[in-house]
């Protein structure tokens, strides 16, 4: 978190600019001018101005005592040019590291006592969806049905791609549906979602519907939220999920139902810029992670199972 993003030229930072008058082009503003030579009569023409570090005026620390997430973020200011507006964000691909990251960031937002229902989604082989438009509207009309059985459920769900085990499409990448729920009984949920599920898919006439509504659909109690966590990112490698084709394209992940989500309360603390650098030191050392390699101006973001200890770093914004 907190990384700034690479420059169109080599080796230049965001918002840096260089002096103009030094390269000698027409009609530039008046800057600084580079010596031709230095001492000794060595030629020092040919070296670039020093680069100038982003400026930062303050940082920011973000504690969920309640839930896992602890992250630490600097707040950059240039003198040169004014912050860029954020970018918008491309289609989506694959389930890919960022997009997992982001999916176990939220889940560590969420408050640990509250332990949701693992529930699982497949396809049958008789009605397996040959484009992403066809599954998603059938994860919407399930999703509708759900909230109408059950209005003060909340969730958060993950399309996956991945090779069928068993049945007709065995080896073929299939879709199926993982979702964490809340604020709904294990019983409930076992006595009514089957039905809800398989009628979206098949009609009940179709001789294997009763198969589907045996084998269709899987309920479980997480014993942590973080092995519901691990239940939502399995699956991910380096590369993403194995995908059929350029047609399942689209969301991965995402919610239902937000308020019903039982988030942890967050906790700011601000930190002086005198002291970013230790806090983050001290944040890479409680999560055993190295910080060799990364900007020295970057922020940082860990999972704790005690973030309360966290919470008396710095000062109330």
């Amino acid at each position: 978190m907190g990384a700034v993003s690479g420059s169109a030229s080599a080796g230049r930072w965001p918002g840096e600019r260089w002096p103009e008058a030094s390269r000698g082009m027409p009609g530039s503003a008046p800057g600084p001018v580079r010596p031709a030579s230095g001492p000794g009569g060595l030629s020092t023409g040919h070296i670039r101005p020093p680069r100038t570090q982003p400026k930062r005026i303050r940082a920011l620390l973000t504690v969920y005592p309640e839930g896992s997430l602890v992250s630490l973020r600097g707040q950059r200011v240039t003198r040169a040019d004014p912050l860029r507006p954020p970018s918008r964000r491309g289609r989506v691909g694959a389930f890919g590291g960022k997009s997992r990251l982001r999916l176990l960031r939220t889940l560590a937002t969420i408050r640990r006592s509250a332990l949701p229902m693992l529930c699982t989604l497949t396809f049958p082989d008789e009605a397996i969806p040959e484009t992403a438009r066809e599954a998603k509207r059938r994860l919407a009309t399930f999703r509708r049905r759900l909230l109408r059985a059950f209005p003060d459920l909340g969730a958060v769900w993950r399309l996956g791609v991945v090779d069928r085990k068993s049945g007709a499409f065995v080896g073929q990448a299939v879709p199926h549906i993982h979702f964490l729920a809340w604020g709904v009984s294990f019983v409930e949920l076992v006595t009514r979602m089957p039905a809800m599920w398989a009628s979206i898919n098949l009609p009940t006439s179709h001789p294997a519907y009763a198969k589907h509504l045996a084998a269709g659909t899987g309920v479980e109690r997480a014993e942590t939220l973080k092995s519901g966590a691990a239940y939502m990112a399995k699956g991910y490698i380096a590369r993403g999920d194995p995908e059929p084709g350029p047609q399942w394209m689209g969301r991965r992940w995402g919610t239902w139902n937000r308020p019903a989500i039982p988030w942890a309360d967050a906790v700011l603390r601000e930190v002086a810029w005198k002291d970013f650098h230790a806090v983050r030191r001290l944040l890479a050392r409680g999560a055993r992670r190295q910080l060799r390699g990364s900007f020295p101006w970057q922020g940082l973001s860990t999972f704790s199972g005690s973030p309360g200890a966290y919470a008396r770093l710095g000062a109330s914004p």
